[in-house]
């Protein structure tokens, strides 16, 4: 069974959900204290980010990856759909992108979830969005490559957790050859 990380992310992020919905049902979770330490809570969260992506930015100047990767062209709102469009770019490049998406995607959530607390009185987003650093740490390629020095595919959709692995083929002819020796000795 494969599943691709971002499955797992949005997977995990209904989860949160569902849990936060169960447990600010409590009147324990309503007062003032608990929503105050809430917001400190989500605050330093994404002060966190930001030093992530601060870090992560520093890393992919660091490295300069020149190794070429080729991506499908986001398709714009003024262009007609061209979906064999490609573009080639280095990976370094390829995480600048996807960093500025994150940063970008990261403050219109933060903006979001504070009208949504402020004017709506909704503190389940807050508890939901703490948890993002978190999951980035563990389940976004772009942390995994420049944190956890680990080696991801590029583009990032080709990343998968749970990935059933077949043996190379070089591993399945020493084995073979292994199980023929040891035939031939008895």
């Amino acid at each position: 069974m494969s599943m691709s990380m971002a499955s797992v992310d949005q997977f995990l992020n209904f989860g949160l959900s569902l849990v936060s919905m169960r447990i600010f049902q409590k009147s324990q979770f309503q007062s003032e204290k608990a929503i105050f330490t809430l917001r400190v809570i989500y605050v330093v969260s994404n002060v966190v980010q930001l030093l992530f992506f601060v870090y992560i930015m520093q890393k992919i100047k660091k490295t300069n990856d020149s190794r070429m990767v080729k991506i499908r062209k986001e398709a714009s709102l003024f262009q007609e759909d061209n979906d064999a469009e490609e573009e080639e770019m280095t990976y370094g490049q390829y995480d600048t992108l996807e960093l500025n998406k994150m940063r970008k995607s990261t403050m219109i959530q933060f903006l979001v979830v504070c009208a949504l607390h402020f004017k709506f009185k909704a503190v389940q987003p807050l508890f939901v969005q703490s948890f993002t650093p978190i999951r980035n740490l563990f389940l976004n390629p772009l942390y995994m490559a420049h944190i956890w020095n680990r080696n991801v595919l590029r583009p990032f959709d080709l990343n998968m957790l749970f990935k059933k692995t077949e043996p190379a083929k070089e591993s399945k002819e020493k084995a073979e050859e292994q199980k023929s020796k040891r035939i031939k000795e008895d």
